[in-house]
């Protein structure tokens, strides 16, 4: 499964300049009021999980089977940002239609947060670790959680 995050630096004339500013808005979203709650509620929500396990390069995925009876789906997968979407009441078979990095980072925004938190959460997801499990992705992000949160209860 590839990424829906790209690994360019196209940040125009002055680089150093946009990627800081980007990184200065991260840090201020993920300290807001809107942001602190969001961490809050997707730490209750990781925790929540009956699959420990978060999957990259979707929002959402669906195993579909026939039973015999019409189409039925598993328990669905998801990345950090449709884990956020869905408890927010977002329907895993919409959510399994998106999949580039703007539809990943609208998802979140539709569910309450900002696209910079969405954006971020969803390259938290997918770019840092390539390699790695869908469990040890789980418990990265619940890392990367608790370690943003200011008032971890």
């Amino acid at each position: 499964m590839s990424s829906r995050f790209g690994d360019f630096d196209d940040y125009r004339d002055h680089p150093e300049l946009d990627q800081g500013r980007w990184e200065h808005n991260v840090v201020q979203t993920l300290k807001g009021k809107r942001g602190q709650a969001a961490l809050a509620e997707l730490e209750t929500a990781l925790r929540a999980m009956p699959e420990r396990r978060l999957i990259r390069g979707e929002v959402c995925h669906l195993d579909r089977y026939d039973p015999g009876f019409g189409w039925s789906f598993t328990v669905p997968s998801y990345c950090l940002v449709g884990l956020y979407a869905a408890l927010k009441g977002a329907r895993p078979e919409h959510l399994a239609l998106l999949g580039g990095e703007q539809d990943t980072a609208e998802a979140g925004a539709n569910a309450g947060i900002t696209y910079t938190m969405a954006w971020e959460m969803g390259y938290q997801n997918d770019e840092m670790w390539w390699d790695e499990t869908p469990e040890a992705r789980w418990e990265r992000a619940l890392a990367w959680v608790r370690k943003h949160r200011q008032d971890p209860g």
